[in-house]
């Protein structure tokens, strides 16, 4: 699902459902990041093509090495969705005790201009796996083969509300989603890929916002 600024709220709200609250959730996870996986390696040239445009970069280094390298860690992270699983404590007295691992919820994701496809599956990947959906900012200068991935990752069978895209500048869509109330805020909620002096500026993160951030 691709989305333009007015439609974030929205979104974010919609993105409430997870993928684990399906009966056979984590072989159907499995399935749909390696049929993603396919599809990245399918079209390999298209994301090529976009990313080269964008990033300014090669478009045999792009072809040959970084959407491979994003293939390869959409079939890593298929492959953990069915490992993903509590632990059953031994405790001192009769009573029993363990652990459970759930989604974190909606989980935001702003990416960088440099490595576009590679950051994009080292972040949506994993939260994928876990359960969680997502909002993604790629970066203004190299939006492309974000929008191009979530088009994929539709004619996958994700299911639409699970990867959102949404592109814009930093002070505006990266603001608005970084201090969206419906980013949740535990642990690892926002993912960031840039440096420490953006989010001291509060140029992503509203100052006023208390939210759990992975630079």
């Amino acid at each position: 699902m691709c989305l333009d600024i007015q439609e974030l709220s929205d979104s974010t709200s919609s993105c409430r459902v997870n993928l684990r609250t399906e009966p056979n959730a984590c072989r159907l996870t499995f399935a749909l990041v390696l049929e993603l996986q396919d599809l990245v390696l399918e079209h390999v040239e298209e994301i090529a093509a976009l990313d080269a445009m964008d990033a300014g970069k090669l478009f045999s280094d792009v072809k040959t090495s970084e959407v491979p390298s994003a293939a390869e860690v959409l079939c890593y992270y298929a492959g953990a969705a069915d490992k993903i699983h509590g632990t059953t404590l031994k405790m001192s007295s009769e009573i029993q005790g363990y652990t459970l691992l759930e989604p974190i919820g909606v989980v935001g994701h702003i990416i960088p201009w440099n490595f576009p496809s590679q950051v994009f599956a080292c972040k949506v990947a994993p939260a994928l796996a876990a359960g969680c959906t997502m909002v993604v900012k790629p970066a203004e200068q190299t939006p492309l083969s974000a929008l191009y991935y979530a088009y994929l990752a539709k004619q996958a069978g994700i299911p639409d509300g699970v990867i959102n895209v949404v592109t814009g500048f930093g002070h505006t869509a990266g603001a608005v989603l970084s201090s969206h109330m419906d980013v949740d805020k535990r642990e690892d909620a926002m993912l960031l890929t840039g440096g420490n002096t953006l989010n001291k500026k509060g140029y992503f993160i509203e100052p006023t916002i208390f939210i759990n951030v992975t630079l």
